[in-house]
């Protein structure tokens, strides 16, 4: 369960940063909960549920290594911040 946990809260948090840049479930278009079903499946495909051959991440270890440092590093200071808002120290 734990496996399906890690691509359902980063479907979740890809489909609220939709919301974020603009993106709304109003109208003929649910762009945020679409975008998030496909990020929720590729990361299950990615991580733990191949259809064929070895899962994705076996099979492109290199890039997948790649755009995690990629994302340490740009992103950085987003990672390490603290979760917790605490207006007195803004």
């Amino acid at each position: 369960m734990q496996s399906q946990t890690y691509a359902n809260v980063a479907g979740l948090m890809f489909h609220e940063h939709m919301h974020n840049i603009g993106f709304n479930h109003f109208g003929d278009y649910n762009v945020p909960a679409a975008l998030q079903g496909v990020v929720t499946g590729i990361l299950n495909e990615m991580l733990w549920k191949p259809i064929e051959g070895p899962a994705l991440k076996n099979k492109y270890s290199k890039q997948l290594d790649e755009l995690i440092a990629y994302y340490l590093t740009e992103y950085k200071h987003l990672l390490n911040e603290d979760t917790i808002f605490e207006p007195s120290t803004k």
